[in-house]
């Protein structure tokens, strides 16, 4: 079977300039865990929840969550999703 049957069609992406807080309400609105990153157009990374989570500050913080949220709203996506990006065509096949 050719994996452009397996893809989703127009799916939901979002910019490496993102900050993650957004980046995670987006996946929430949308009932999805993982985000294609582009840039102009292209793809330059995923996200995924569990990246977004492992950015997050254990429950044993010392701030506010005032504070976390701020610091949250600062660090962008680009700056926690993976390095390594590996992509195939639509016409390859699967399994």
């Amino acid at each position: 079977m050719l994996v452009k049957y397996w893809m989703t069609p127009n799916a939901i992406t979002i910019d490496g300039d993102v900050s993650i807080m957004k980046a995670s309400k987006l996946m929430k609105e949308h009932g999805i865990q993982h985000l294609p990153v582009t840039k102009n157009g292209r793809l330059t990374g995923i996200i995924s929840d569990r990246d977004l989570k492992e950015a997050q500050p254990s429950s044993a913080t010392t701030l506010d969550i005032h504070e976390v949220y701020y610091l949250l709203d600062k660090l962008k996506v680009k700056e926690i999703m993976p390095k390594r990006l590996y992509t195939t065509s639509a016409e390859s096949t699967c399994g």
